[in-house]
């Protein structure tokens, strides 16, 4: 089994011992190359455990890594010595599978991997459920370099942990809604170039004041057939090529552009514009938005950049880095979807982050789970005693609104407040509040 002997000391994940990022993708060109001497084909697996967060924040940390380990050593197992197994971050695994004869040999060995985690594993005397998503990707049936094959399985598994199918292949999903690698990017690449998309904002709610003081700003893409096409779709084929970096100036002109209207009109709004890991890793994104923030004549004050707690656990220190030089030209730095990571909390004392956006899988959930309530609450107070604001995401009745009111969260956001929308229609439900 190829899951250390080809990683290095320098390349070798702490927790589980395989390979990370850089050396499972060195492995996956060699497949690849192998494959067209051979005529072999290549299936490329990514696996997310689900629910991982809800395994750190209520089991702890150190049951999360032990988790992790289980799923590597039960890779381990079910596969053959000629696989390579490898990390790619937090829950995130990969897995090439070289020599297939077609896709049914690839989903004999998914299926085999699935049925391992049929049953609760002991771990530190706890019964845990762990649960897992795959995506596939074969080579050469889906072409691409090394970072689109592994693009087009992240989504293929997204889709399966959406529809908890268990796995999805990309072949499917291309044929369901038009992705179809380059030339997919290349479509993206004219619409962001001839302006073809769009901003809606979704308004964040003080709790305390009940007044919409800030939204987030949210890409659109029309779809010609009517509607939008998803942003899980697109966004992921922009992060995995240069389009992210104009597809994020576009956004940060555009909802800096419409903060500074709103300010002219006496309607101070604070705006969030979401960064990518691949945005965080570009070494002039501070620069990039300090000419933004001047060209539109914006506060910086009146500027929150969002970014995942995944996103800041790649290249640590670099992005690290990045966020403090950020933070000193005063913009807000929030950190979106807490919870579901696994080592965010050691590096809170560290970020120069303002703000943590509460998981919505925790608040949607609140009403009927009390461990997700629990949930909510210990963050709160984690936020209150690092001296954090606390948004609540997925905020979708009245009973939530009032019950995160009780727990002291500062900010919410989520259908019930007000579903994403055009500026005409979010000033509307401004005025409505006010």
């Amino acid at each position: 089994m190829n899951y250390i002997e080809s990683a290095d000391d320098g390349q070798r994940d702490p927790v589980t011992g395989l390979p990370t990022r850089y050396e499972f993708l060195q492995s996956l060109k060699q497949a690849a190359t192998a494959a067209e001497r051979s005529g072999d084909h290549v299936a490329l697996l990514v696996l997310d455990v689900n629910d991982f967060q809800n395994i750190n924040l209520t089991a702890g940390h150190a049951t999360g890594d032990l988790v992790l380990r289980e799923v590597a050593q039960v890779l381990r197992g079910e596969l053959r010595e000629i696989d390579t197994i490898g990390r790619l971050g937090d829950d995130e695994f990969a897995i090439i599978l070289p020599s297939m004869m077609n896709i049914d040999h690839a989903i004999l060995a998914v299926h085999k991997v699935l049925g391992q985690f049929d049953y609760p594993i002991s771990l530190s005397g706890q019964s845990i459920d762990v649960r897992v998503s795959i995506g596939i990707a074969m080579y050469p049936d889906i072409s691409g370099d090394d970072e689109q094959l592994l693009s087009h399985a992240t989504m293929a598994m997204m889709r399966a942990k959406k529809a908890q199918t268990g796995f999805e292949i990309f072949e499917e999903i291309s044929s369901g809604s038009g992705v179809a690698g380059p030339r997919y990017e290349g479509e993206l690449r004219r619409v962001i170039e001839d302006g073809g998309l769009m901003l809606h904002y979704q308004a964040k709610q003080d709790l305390k004041l009940e007044r919409i003081t800030g939204v987030e700003a949210l890409v659109r893409w029309p779809d010609p057939a009517g509607g939008f096409r998803p942003p899980d779709q697109f966004i992921p084929v922009a992060e995995r090529s240069d389009l992210i970096h104009k597809l994020t100036s576009w956004v940060l002109n555009t909802a800096l552009r419409q903060c500074a209207e709103w300010e002219r009109r006496s309607l101070p709004l604070k705006v969030a514009v979401n960064l990518s890991t691949r945005s965080l890793k570009d070494h002039d994104l501070p620069d990039v938005i300090s000419h933004a923030l001047e060209t539109w004549r914006v506060n910086p004050k009146r500027l929150t950049l969002e970014v995942t707690e995944t996103a800041m656990m790649e290249e640590r220190e670099y992005i690290v880095d990045v966020l403090r030089r950020l933070s000193d030209i005063g913009v807000t730095l929030s950190i979106d979807d807490f919870g579901s990571g696994y080592s965010s909390l050691q590096y809170l004392r560290i970020l120069p982050v303002h703000e943590l956006k509460i998981d919505k899988s925790f608040v949607m959930a609140m009403e009927q789970n009390q461990s997700d309530e629990n949930i909510v609450r210990t963050v709160i107070e984690l936020g209150r005693n690092f001296g954090l604001k606390i948004t609540a995401e997925g905020v979708e009745t009245e009973r939530a609104l009032e019950l995160l009111k009780e727990l002291g969260c500062d900010m919410g956001q989520g259908y019930f407040i007000h579903r994403p929308s055009d500026v005409a229609t979010l000033e509307q439900r401004i005025n409505e509040l006010h």
